[in-house]
């Protein structure tokens, strides 16, 4: 049925009404993930099929159709029985359209932090101030969301508001690889060089564990441990050439993500388990 069900998607992504009626003869059944899609691409007469197959989802109609800036299936959500106008508000300013940003505040939309954290994400700088304008606060959480974009403006706009949290801005931008990000959080006050060194290692980016490493991160088994569960040969040698030495942690890691390879690499360093 999966198979099936992947099939009925990707129609009402296409707008495909045979594709979908082609998937559900095959056997799909996932009504509220075909909702979904066609909610984001303004496919009303897909919506309306997906209701009569039996989708209830409209909550997550109306934040789809909202991220895909479909104000008529927004109405039509709410027509059927939707009520999250803060999931709405989000969608919508994720994307900057700030008609449905209105619309769901008059429909009862009041969480502006979230307003300002999805626009954040979304680097629209316009909902930003919106946001602001309506009652959002929370500076910080704009700046690790625009420092996970990589959007120096918007952190930079979050620092002139109040925005003070500048290890979790590193941390975010390590962890979406955004060097200058990172340099720049350092400016501004950021220490927490090993958790900067930990975030790069779930992307398993070398040039800023090098960074890390140059401006005070020393945990180097915790990296060690995260490039063995990833499978990262290279990252494992850096780590070791670097000072790391619990090789019982190494092997467990690379146990758990199955990679053989690093596991009896572990063993030649020096792992007992």
């Amino acid at each position: 049925m999966r198979r099936q069900n992947v099939l009925l998607i990707e129609g009402a992504k296409l707008g495909s009404m045979s594709q979908c009626i082609a998937a559900k003869e095959a056997g799909a059944r996932d009504w509220n993930g075909m909702l979904v899609r066609a909610a984001e691409g303004g496919y009303r007469e897909l919506c309306v099929l997906a209701k009569e197959w039996g989708a209830i989802d409209w909550n997550c109609m109306l934040g789809s159709a909202a991220k895909g800036g479909q104000r008529a299936l927004c109405i039509l959500a709410k027509e059927w029985g939707a009520t999250d106008w803060d999931w709405m508000l989000a969608a919508a300013a994720g994307r900057g359209d700030q008609e449905l940003c209105v619309l769901a505040k008059e429909w009862g939309a009041t969480d502006w932090n979230l307003m300002l954290i999805a626009a954040a994400a979304g680097g629209q700088r316009a909902s930003c101030v919106l946001a602001k304008e309506w009652g959002a606060t929370d500076w910080n959480l704009m700046l690790v969301a625009a420092a996970g974009r990589g959007d120096q403006e918007l952190c930079e706009l979050a620092k002139e508001w109040g925005a003070t949290d500048w290890d979790g801005m590193l941390a975010h931008a390590a962890g979406r690889g955004k060097v200058e990000l990172c340099v720049l959080a350092k400016e501004w006050g950021a220490t927490n060089w090993n958790r900067m060194l930990r975030c790069a290692m779930q992307i398993e980016c070398r040039e800023i564990c090098v960074l890390a490493r140059e401006w005070g991160a020393n945990d180097w088994n915790a990296m060690l441990a995260r490039a063995a569960l990833k499978g990262n040969r290279e990252l494992c040698e850096l780590a070791k050439e670097w000072g790391a030495n619990d090789w019982n942690l190494m092997s467990a890691a690379a146990a758990t993500g199955l990679h053989s390879e690093l596991y009896n690499l572990a063993r030649e360093w020096g792992s007992t388990v």
